[in-house]
């Protein structure tokens, strides 16, 4: 007697129905559209059908609508769905307790799975130095002239040895000093954006955007000239042809760069 297997079951493939003329589409095509709409249209756009509800709810959209709307202090509101709610005045307390997330089969894309992947991978599995560049300690300015400067990579260690940043630049003691200094942020936009330290953290240790946001200040020396002194330049890059020029002509010369453990990934992928 032969026993025939049952058939697979597989969910009727949603898109068709929730879609119409928009199936034509890729779905990373639809999410650069919903970036170019405004907060509220978007979250109308989302009762449509099942597959606009769960491609209008994605961090990385609402990530957009925030900076293409922002122009100034930021307050990370625990998502990015929230904090947009905040800017535009919308409560959702009261709402996110009676209400839980959709969800639907029958639905799946690979674009959201790769950005989904990039967004929860951690370093892990990468290596950072497997021995091809040369490391060099103590190195006179002669030396490094004649033998590296424009001929060959090497990597430079023990330069920051005696820094008091070494010390001092934890999170708990620049927050304690810091906690409240505004710091421009990096991001997509031209618009100014600022986070104070304290926020910045909150906003750091929960996130996981594909695209991190990150503390990229060139003016945090006028902006808090104590964290001047917890570093030196080395005395292999004492030269700095640009002190030739008045201070209101130089370009910027120094930058503050916090981030967290995803953006030194994010530049890893880049890289490959």
């Amino acid at each position: 007697m032969e026993v025939s297997e049952a058939p697979s079951f597989r969910p009727r493939d949603r898109r068709p129905d929730a879609l119409g003329n928009f199936l034509v589409l890729p779905n990373e095509l639809i999410c650069a559209v919903l970036e170019l709409l405004s907060p509220r249209d978007v979250a109308r756009l989302s009762c449509v059908s099942s597959v606009m509800y769960i491609l209008c709810n994605e961090e990385p959209l609402w990530l957009s609508l925030c900076l293409n709307t922002l122009n100034g202090p930021l307050e990370y509101k625990a998502s990015w769905k929230k904090t947009v709610l905040h800017l535009e005045n919308v409560s959702y307390e009261r709402d996110e307790a009676c209400r839980k997330p959709l969800s639907f089969d029958g639905f799946d894309s690979l674009f959201l799975y790769r950005r989904l992947y990039r967004c929860h991978t951690t370093l892990d599995g990468f290596s950072f130095d497997n021995g091809n560049v040369e490391r060099k300690g103590k190195i006179t300015v002669e030396e490094f002239s004649s033998d590296y400067d424009g001929k060959k990579l090497v990597m430079l260690t023990g330069l920051a040895d005696a820094w008091p940043a070494r010390r001092t630049w934890t999170l708990d003691h620049l927050l304690q000093n810091y906690g409240d200094t505004a710091f421009k942020i990096s991001q997509r936009s031209s618009r100014k954006i600022s986070m104070t330290f304290k926020d910045y953290v909150s906003y750091m240790k929960v996130q996981h955007d594909e695209d991190p946001l990150y503390i990229f200040d060139h003016k945090f020396g006028e902006v808090e000239p104590g964290l001047l002194k917890d570093y030196s330049v080395p005395c292999l890059f004492q030269e700095y042809f640009v002190d030739v020029l008045d201070k209101d002509k130089r370009p910027p010369f120094r930058w503050l760069i916090i981030g967290s453990q995803s953006l030194l990934l994010l530049g890893m992928l880049i890289q490959l």
